[in-house]
């Protein structure tokens, strides 16, 4: 029975396998369809492009797998069918990277070595700016012309080309070919020129063993010593004068004076490299110069002598040199005090063109070569998606081959969500109708105010409606994600009243642990919440999630006021650079923790796999600071309980050990705290990925110090706080990193996924790729039903992630092709949308992964997105299978 492959070229198994290098998968799928009535067809299937008209021989001669290649050309491939970038065939790709097996099966097969790429690149060029010798050796023997050129204006040779690069294997190879060592390019520069316009020592001593001439000008008259001694390249300068061609009956003196002709040759303005190497400043070639009979009074055009070009240039060492040489100012060199003259400006621009002709000689055949634009295209974002969906659909491995158990508490409210910029100016107005009201008792009745400008401020707490405007403009304005609490529950309850007011509020569900537990339970998850829980939100969490924790109907709700905004949104003179949201709270069941107690006595029947906390930042509402204390140390109790009987933990940035969630503001406070030991406030709403994995880095370092001062007191077990009271990673803020095994950050950008190697936790590319589709899915993703572009928020959050789907026509790819991973490893990779999970180390023991974010380019829904990624997240991580 055949296998059934699908023609869609984004979800093609065959474009799969051979990405991967699979080729057991890849001859089962041909077997399949071999065998099946669609034979006929086999070689199109395997000749089919995908969205970024790649073809699967194109992808296996780029990623290096020469079986699958193989399989591929027996199955009818078309060896010469252009594959990817420019039109370039598998060959060219093959080269370019270096893969000299793929390159030998492609030529075996009958790839022609002589086909050029629409740019007119050979694949010989490819293999010598590679750097290849076997390549090139298979490219010489399959009969690649070692004559051919590139365009006009470099009509450069695959001998140039090897020059510049630095490959002697190369050249030499070439040279035994048939290359001729003096062939000019478009410039009548040769090959020796080459080599040294771009310092290659060796590969100009081969071309020279080869008998290259060393007086061998380009067209404005430069030999390879004028530009070696321009650069005071001392190496080259001397293998050049050694290797003047002499004759065994030549006498010393003819030796001498063979020599000196060589080192005294002149340009077509009269230098010679003398002159050059005097006007600038390299001592070092006119010490070698004067050695082999340079001539230190020689005029060039104007008359001018090598020391007049270093009087006036200010080289005094070069001056004395040629002084003690017998060096003079000539009659046209003046004081040296005057302006340059013309002949010195030339000479001198010569001198500078040597390094800009090298510099633009190699960017002119990277031009040539297949190259990728900074940014992905359209058609390798809608592939980049594909295989995101593509991974998404691996099969997690569980512990015990059951749904996961998740417990999770303490936070649950009702999420009243507005449109951020209605909300703040009804607050505004009525704070002028009241400032006016309070003005009138100070004023006369024709008098209005002046409106009092709005500064940006961060408040601790929220105690008037000014603040209120200053603390939403400071976050606003940076596009930053934020979390306040109004410290009067009256006041609050007012501006509830006016969301609720608002056309086109709404209200669902909210708090980190009810958004989390409500995602873990859709994705069919075993889920406990311990939260306080009232008549209205029950009517929206899922039936089957397990509930501690119970209001009666007359306790009133914590409720959330959700304040959403879109890029570009302007508020007071203020406009935010990104979509985001802005919560304001008075909290009083969730800052309490009123359910912890019961909580912690319902996970014993429970049995979780994974105890995950979340909403303690709302214990800041809490005012009294005993009660508070009071709580956290009963808090810090179920940890150390779950500690000891092997229980993982997860915090959403509020706790101290186990596992965490970031978003990019939360990551920034942990590290600037743990850096500076100061609290942070806002930050950029766009870190790049090198600034993310730096924080990370110094995170995980602190844990990796807070882990092994924690086993030096013996596990926790007792005993004062640190060893050594100067020893800060012992500080307990310091120890209570010292678990630390996960973490899971998350921006508009990317996400990362870092974990500990040994640690409990399995592979973590299923949890990272959707939570990383979850947003997307959520905040524009295609609606359940696709006549709906309402938006409304609950029935799409409820879905599981299996049944939503990404809209490719409302994201974006916010990161360029390049990104720099880790300045700190000088790690930088490429986007590849075809293989988008990225991996590295961090530290001794962490490994961490990154998928690219596909950002709406405008969000029906900002609210929760962080919650349904970390409890996505959770719900796909599955813990190692326990060893028996």
């Amino acid at each position: 029975m055949g296998v059934q492959l699908s023609k869609d070229p984004k979800h093609s198994p065959v474009h799969a396998a051979c990405w991967r290098g699979d080729a057991d998968f890849l001859r089962a799928l041909l077997r399949g369809r071999v065998d099946s009535a669609d034979s006929p067809k086999l070689a199109a299937l395997v000749d089919m492009p995908d969205v970024v008209n790649d073809t699967p021989l194109g992808i296996a001669a780029r990623r290096g797998h020469a079986d699958v290649a193989e399989l591929l050309l027996l199955a009818g491939a078309h060896v010469d069918l252009p594959a990817a970038g420019r039109g370039c065939l598998p060959l060219h790709l093959a080269c370019q990277e270096r893969h000299r097996d793929v390159a030998q099966v492609l030529l075996r097969a009958g790839a022609n070595p002589n086909a050029l790429t629409p740019d007119g690149v050979s694949a010989l060029h490819l293999a010598a700016a590679a750097g290849d010798p076997e390549v090139v050796r298979a490219l010489l023997a399959a009969g690649a012309d070692v004559c051919a050129t590139l365009p006009t204006p470099v009509r450069a040779s695959a001998l140039h080309v090897a020059c510049s690069r630095g490959s002697a294997d190369v050249v030499r190879l070439l040279l035994r070919a048939g290359a001729d060592v003096d062939v000019p390019d478009g410039h009548h520069a040769s090959p020796l020129l080459i080599a040294c316009m771009h310092e290659q020592l060796d590969v100009a001593r081969a071309l020279l063993e080869a008998g290259a001439n060393v007086t061998h000008a380009s067209k404005d008259g430069a030999t390879p010593l004028h530009f070696t001694a321009s650069v005071g390249s001392a190496s080259l300068t001397r293998l050049l004068l050694e290797s003047v061609r002499v004759s065994a009956c030549d006498s010393t003196r003819t030796v001498d004076a063979k020599v000196a002709a060589v080192a005294n040759i002149r340009d077509k303005l009269g230098s010679t490299p003398l002159h050059l190497a005097s006007i600038t400043g390299a001592d070092a070639a006119v010490a070698l110069l004067l050695q082999h009979g340079a001539c230190a009074n020689a005029a060039d055009a104007d008359g001018l002598t090598p020391m007049d070009n270093a009087e006036q240039a200010g080289h005094a060492r070069v001056v004395e040199m040629l002084r003690a040489a017998g060096g003079r100012i000539s009659e046209c060199g003046g004081d040296g005090g005057g302006k340059w003259d013309a002949s010195q400006l030339l000479a001198l621009g010569a001198s500078l063109a040597v390094c800009a002709l090298a510099v633009l000689y190699a960017d002119w055949f990277a031009a040539l070569l297949p190259s990728q634009p900074a940014t992905l295209s359209a058609a390798e974002q809608e592939q980049l998606v594909a295989s995101l969906v593509f991974e998404s659909t691996k099969r997690v491995e569980s512990d015990s081959g059951r749904a996961p158990r998740l417990a999770f508490c303490c936070s649950a409210d009702l999420d009243v969500s507005v449109r951020a910029v209605d909300l703040m100016q009804r607050v505004a107005r009525v704070e002028q109708e009241q400032q006016q009201k309070h003005a009138k008792k100070h004023r006369k009745k024709d008098e209005a105010p002046p409106p009092p400008p709005l500064r940006k401020a961060h408040h601790e707490r929220i105690t008037s409606l000014r603040d209120l405007q200053e603390s939403f403009a400071f976050y606003f304005a940076n596009g930053a994600a934020a979390e306040q609490s109004m410290s009067s529950p009256e006041q609050f309850r007012e501006v509830v009243k006016f969301a609720n007011e608002l056309a086109g509020v709404t209200r669902k569900v909210g708090g980190n642990a009810a958004t989390m537990a409500d995602r873990a339970a859709v994705e069919g998850c075993d889920v406990l919440l311990g939260a306080a829980i009232g008549r209205e939100m029950r009517k929206h969490l899922n039936a089957n999630i397990a509930l501690v924790g119970h209001l009666a109907d007359h306790e009133h709700e914590d409720v959330h006021l959700v304040l959403e905004y879109s890029k570009g949104d302007a508020f007071r003179a203020h406009v935010t650079p990104r979509a985001n949201r802005y919560y304001l709270n008075h909290d009083i069941y969730n800052a309490r923790l009123s359910v912890l107690e019961d909580f912690e006595r319902a996970l014993e029947g429970f049995a979780p796999d994974l105890v995950v906390f979340g909403g303690l930042q709302l214990m800041e509402v809490e005012t009294d600071e005993e009660r508070r204390l009071a709580r956290l140390t009963k808090l810090s109790e179920v940890l150390q309980n779950l500690f000891l009987k092997q229980v993982p933990s997860h915090y959403e940035f509020a706790a101290v050990s186990g596992t965490r969630a970031f978003g990019d503001l939360e990551l920034y406070i942990l590290h600037h705290y743990l850096v500076t030991g100061e609290e942070g406030t806002a930050t950029n709403s766009r870190p790049t990925v090198a600034q993310i994995s730096a924080q990370l880095h110094d995170v995980i370092s602190f844990a990796a110090r807070a882990k092994a001062a924690f086993q030096q007191r013996g596990g926790g077990g007792g005993g004062n706080a640190a060893t050594d009271g100067n020893d800060a990673d012992a500080a307990p803020e310091h120890l209570a990193l010292a678990q630390l095994s996960r973490i899971h950050f998350h921006t508009l950008q990317f996400h990362i996924m870092c974990q500990q190697q040994d640690s409990v936790w399995g592979d973590p590319t299923a949890a990272l790729v959707q939570s990383a589709l979850m947003s997307s899915k959520i905040a524009c993703g295609k609606r359940a039903n696709s006549s709906d572009s309402s938006g409304s928020g609950d029935a799409e959050t409820l879905r599981p992630a299996a049944a939503m789907a990404v809209d490719p026509e409302r994201v974006e790819l916010l990161l360029g092709r390049h990104v720099l991973v880790s300045k700190q490893q000088a790690l930088e990779v490429a986007i590849d949308p075809l293989a988008p999970v990225i991996t590295w180390h961090e530290g001794a023991d962490f490994t961490c992964a990154l998928v690219p974010m596909l950002a709406c380019k405008k969000p029906d829904h900002t609210a929760g997105l962080g919650d349904n990624i970390s409890g996505t997240g959770m719900a796909y991580h599955r813990l190692k299978p326990r060893q028996p």
